[in-house]
């Protein structure tokens, strides 16, 4: 096959690719590496060979590329700021306390099915809100009294296992208590729908939490 009917096939291929990726987010990528690294060294080589210009193919014009990638990366970086939140708190209890708390996953999780039950209690989300972090703050006081300080001075082994079999305690009591189905819980009327952030609509709980 000849260099001209070679690079008829490959722009035939790429059109095929852009048709079948429909908006172009998944299979534009695709065909533009092709595009790239195929027929594009054989425009290079042989420019005259080739009378199909594959850059027009390429440069294609999908408005919603553009506000999909803002959304992931600000769904990335809602999520990531939950994330921040547990290592700072992870951090700094190790910075002060240099206790390498295997049990913080676990009372974040206390936290949310304190928070639940305080929320069917009272009634108010908002309420439930302030509840759970001083009723888990105070159990992880007494945790940090009564289990931790004893082992101050002793390595930092003995801590480490201990608030990982505390981390085991807490998981299994959850168990016992809510079992181990997922708890349904109704989103605050004020916080229900999404929020339109100009480039597309993302959750309002998300954006809030």
């Amino acid at each position: 096959v000849g260099a001209h009917e070679a690079g008829q096939a490959a722009v035939g291929i790429v059109a095929q690719l852009l048709d079948a990726a429909g908006n172009g987010v998944v299979g534009a990528p695709l065909a533009v590496l092709i595009v790239g690294m195929g027929p594009a060294m054989e425009l290079h080589q042989a420019p005259e060979l080739v009378d199909v210009d594959l850059r027009k193919i390429v440069e294609f014009h999908h408005p919603g590329r553009v506000d999909l990638l803002a959304l992931q990366l600000f769904t990335g970086l809602a999520l990531g700021a939950v994330y921040v939140l547990l290592a700072v708190g992870l951090s700094l209890i190790f910075g002060m306390l240099t206790v390498v708390n295997f049990a913080h996953g676990a009372f974040f999780m206390l936290g949310a099915y304190i928070g639940l039950v305080a929320a069917e209690k009272t009634g108010s989300f908002w309420l439930a809100l302030l509840i759970a972090p001083i009723v888990v703050g105070a159990i992880g006081m007494l945790a940090e009294r009564w289990l931790i300080r004893p082992l101050y001075g002793r390595g930092i082994d003995y801590p480490l296992l201990l608030t990982f079999g505390l981390a085991y305690m807490l998981v299994e009591g959850v168990r016992i208590v809510w079992g181990k189905a997922g708890l349904p819980f109704d989103t605050p009327e004020v916080l229900q729908g999404a929020t339109n952030l100009g480039f597309a609509d993302f959750p309002t709980y998300r954006l809030f939490v």
